[in-house]
């Protein structure tokens, strides 16, 4: 369920990040501040789009009361949280992508995000802990992980891509 969110997800960033045009970011002056826009954007989206999957659930929950209501309120909150998190990580890592100099980077950058994501929880991760007999979380993975560092690691690597965001954003060419 959390996949076909996340599709939703990519297309709303996607959309929302076509009114940031060449002439948009040489017209407005300061492009750190259109990238953090943009950023804010996307995550007031994924604040959206989290909500409505949780409610989705909770509506969900009330066909099935027995499991439903034996779930623990801190668990569930911390899957809030860490899903939430998770989309944040997701648009953070695609706004340092599209800032790149690369011009495949630039304007595919959800796509290949959405491509690391998909490689990494549904062929990587399951793979290594099959073989090696390890869990080993590299970064989308900690989303999926029910530990409370999770969400410490999550927050952490989020902060330095958006530090990232702040050091790099001025110094690109964009003519």
């Amino acid at each position: 369920m959390f996949f076909s969110f996340l599709f939703f997800f990519i297309i709303g960033c996607a959309l929302s990040q076509t009114k940031y045009t060449l002439y948009y970011l040489i017209r407005r002056g300061k492009r750190r501040l259109t990238y953090f826009s943009i950023i804010s954007e996307q995550y007031f989206l994924a604040i959206i789009m989290t909500t409505l999957l949780f409610f989705f659930i909770i509506c969900g929950g009330f066909f099935y009361p027995q499991e439903f209501y034996n779930l623990n309120f801190l668990d569930f909150v911390g899957w809030y949280f860490r899903y939430l998190l998770g989309l944040f990580l997701l648009s953070s890592l695609s706004s340092n992508f599209y800032i790149s100099n690369n011009i495949i980077f630039h304007r595919y950058c959800f796509f290949i995000v959405f491509l690391l994501l998909a490689f990494e929880t549904i062929i990587l991760f399951p793979t290594i802990d099959t073989f090696f007999a390890r869990k080993i979380y590299l970064l989308f993975s900690w989303t999926f992980n029910s530990e409370p560092e999770s969400i410490i690691i999550l927050l952490s690597v989020i902060c330095l891509l958006n530090l990232r965001i702040y050091f790099f954003s001025n110094k690109r060419d964009v003519l």
